[in-house]
């Protein structure tokens, strides 16, 4: 009668295997360089990348600064602009009324003359 290996005792055997091996090496063949080629050529993608990303990001830190501050002079700006719109109401309201004070004084002293 043969016997039948508990799934148990199969799965340690193969793990006892697995662990006496060593690394696992690229299969031989034709697929192998290619295999290889893919991974030199993935990891000097991840090379470059960081690389890309070292030399940007001064700039991009820069252009995020000059952003910031060129958004807050706009504010600036902004307000600015509308509190010269409310002098410039001021003013008119200010000329008119000096010219309402030139015209009580003129006849003022149309009345003065008449007494």
């Amino acid at each position: 009668v043969a016997s039948v290996a508990e799934p148990s005792e199969t799965m340690g055997r193969a793990s006892r295997k697995l662990s006496t091996r060593g690394p696992l090496k690229p299969k031989e063949g034709l697929n192998a360089p290619h295999v290889e080629s893919e991974v030199e050529q993935a990891e000097f993608e991840m090379r470059i990348r960081r690389f890309v990303l070292e030399l940007m990001q001064p700039t991009i830190k820069r252009a995020t600064h000059l952003e910031n501050a060129q958004q807050e002079l706009h504010n600036v700006v902004a307000k600015n602009d509308s509190k010269l719109n409310d002098l410039a109401k001021m003013a008119l309201k200010v000329e008119q009324q000096v010219l309402l004070v030139e015209s009580f004084r003129d006849e003022l002293g149309t009345w003065d003359t008449e007494r």
